[in-house]
């Protein structure tokens, strides 16, 4: 008998809220965004055709804004890499997006964040720049017109030229799409994670990574000195991955990298007969990764139901043994364990399963026959 429970779910209230908070990044704020299907691309832009229908099998958290001055340096100060915490043109403005940040240098951002939130993170989980299709997806939320709020550029949802400021403003200062995200477009361009090619591949694609190499990534979202037709949703520009200008930026994401393993059980009920060796072996564990290529390791972990774990061994490939000898008149006839199956990201499955000890009956001896002859 067992009972399991998995783990490497993102702080299930954040899921719930639709909001996850970053301590180290000086409590940055970031969405939920459901997984879903929508229409990538648009017809009139030659780097973004064809159109064609992209669906997001995961969801994933996505920065409310533009990462600002002040997360940047909660990060990235103290880094030994000789990078400035504070590399910003438009600097001492810490609610303005950071700029003056080439791609490269976000990877090392990358880095640190997630060293330094690996006890606030679920397994499995990392912060990253969002893909090309991420970012497109929540930028349009829902929307299949050029611009997030409709046809043609509009200064009071933007900042570029025509708003007049010719540098960046603090975050949040135009309304925010309709899944509630702010400067999607405009103020500063955002690294994604993809490397650039041309026109899309044809066919509808399923969770698109981009290709495998490149000489440029691309960013997104237009900028405060960047004509308006970069706002609309579907533009991608890019530049080598060490450009750095102080009209891009770049926007977090947290996303779930490896689902959790899930259906652990033994291959046979756990039975060991009594007064056997140590070392017997007393049943086999397996688990499912939905993950390809998965490595799966095997153990016995504490916890609610583990009481009798210091009398087995549990081999990293399944193998359950017995640690000690069993004595059925002297010992109890069952036994409760823990076990938990690991991926090779830390994100588990765990349950509690019961051996039982089996009683070694011998036949008795049979008494000598003999035929009455008197009968």
């Amino acid at each position: 008998t067992f009972t399991q429970i998995a783990t490497g779910v993102m702080r299930l209230a954040d899921v719930m809220n639709n909001e996850h908070t970053v301590p180290s990044a000086n409590n940055m704020e970031m969405l939920w965004v459901d997984p879903g299907t929508f229409k990538m691309g648009q017809s009139d832009r030659h780097e973004a055709t064809p159109e064609h229908n992209v669906t997001l099998t995961r969801g994933f958290f996505l920065g409310k804004y533009e990462v600002t001055q002040a997360e940047y340096q909660a990060v990235m100060t103290g880094n030994t890499n000789g990078l400035s915490a504070t590399p910003s043109q438009f600097s001492g403005n810490p609610n303005r997006p950071v700029e003056k940040v080439s791609w490269d240098d976000i990877q090392i951002f990358l880095d640190r964040l997630n060293s330094q939130e690996s006890n606030n993170s679920a397994a499995g989980w990392e912060y990253a720049l969002p893909t090309e299709a991420e970012w497109e997806y929540a930028c349009r939320a829902g929307t299949n017109t050029p611009y997030h709020w409709g046809n043609t550029p509009d200064p009071s949802y933007a900042n570029y030229p025509s708003s007049g400021f010719n540098q960046t403003r603090d975050i949040g200062q135009y309304p925010s799409n309709k899944w509630g995200f702010h400067d999607m477009a405009g103020n500063a361009f955002e690294w994604v994670n993809d490397w650039r090619y041309g026109s899309y591949p044809s066919g509808d694609k399923i969770d698109p990574k981009g290709p495998t190499s490149s000489t440029q990534r691309v960013f997104r979202g237009g900028a405060f000195s960047q004509p308006s037709n970069y706002l609309q949703s579907a533009a991608r520009p890019g530049n080598i991955p060490s450009y750095s200008s102080n009209w891009i930026g770049f926007r977090l994401a947290l996303r779930q990298i490896s689902l959790p393993p899930s259906n652990l059980n033994s291959t046979a009920p756990l039975t060991i007969a009594e007064n056997q060796p140590i070392g017997t072996v007393v049943g086999e564990f397996n688990a499912t990764d939905p993950d390809a290529a998965a490595t799966l390791t095997y153990h016995l972990v504490s916890g609610a139901g583990y009481g009798n774990n210091s009398l087995f061994t549990l081999e990293t490939n399944g193998t359950l043994k017995t640690a000690t000898t069993f004595d059925y008149e002297t010992n109890a006839s069952t036994y409760t364990i823990r076990v938990q199956a690991r991926d090779e990201f830390n994100a588990t499955v765990e349950g509690n399963f019961t051996v039982t000890l089996i009683d070694v009956s011998y036949e008795p001896s049979q008494p000598n026959h003999f035929v009455d002859l008197n009968a």
